[in-house]
């Protein structure tokens, strides 16, 4: 399925199907009262490619006191808003037993999640999920974990290496999903997404500073 971004326009027939988001989710409400208000525009599809995406998060962090944050957030149920600082995700204790989704007992049809799908779940639903953890393959298409997984694991807070494995995957993800990589010697870009400035996760050594 050819899939477009709302926004830009570009194809899947461009760049990977991984590298667009489906914003017609609840947690993605605001995204659409933002183009409106400060783009000026309609999207055309309901997804959008990670850069946009990237973007629409970014200019949120700067128009926090503007009408259109505010309109976001009375229209969105507080247990459903996403913000995008590393201090909102979470995590769960690793087991082999039973799937991280559904808490089924693991069988022959149950897997180590991959790579691609712990990516997908931190960016949708900022839960860091542990290496080496079961998921049932039916909760996957491909690699990739299906939208909207229902994950009945209990969350827990971070410790401080699960907070520096969760930015490194982030950071992996957006140098992969943008064409030109974000620049993290500035400030700027360090507490767009981390939520913090610079200074405070320098002692996660992630750029090796």
């Amino acid at each position: 399925m050819e899939l477009k971004c709302g926004l830009c326009g570009i194809s899947s027939k461009k760049t990977k199907h991984k590298n667009f988001r489906d914003v017609s989710k609840p947690n993605y409400s605001w995204i659409s009262k933002h183009i409106k208000t400060v783009h000026k525009k309609d999207l055309t599809t309901d997804f959008l490619c990670t850069k946009d995406l990237m973007i629409m998060y970014r200019e949120q962090k700067d128009c926090k006191s503007s009408c259109c944050h505010k309109a976001a957030e009375n229209t969105t149920e507080r247990q459903e808003s996403r913000p995008s600082s590393i201090e909102n995700v979470k995590t769960i204790a690793k087991t082999n037993s039973v799937c991280i989704v559904c808490r089924a007992a693991v069988t022959e049809k149950c897997q180590t999640i991959p790579k691609e799908a712990q990516i997908d779940i931190l960016i949708e639903h900022r839960i860091l999920i542990p290496d080496g953890s079961r998921i049932c393959s039916n909760h996957l298409n491909g690699k990739h974990a299906l939208p909207g997984l229902n994950i009945q694991s209990t969350v827990k807070p971070l410790k401080d290496s699960d907070t520096e494995k969760a930015l490194e995957m982030l950071f992996t993800e957006i140098h992969s999903s943008t064409q030109s990589p974000i620049n993290f010697d500035g400030d700027m870009d360090y507490k767009t997404w981390t939520g913090k400035n610079k200074v405070s996760v320098s002692g996660y050594n992630l750029l090796g500073n």
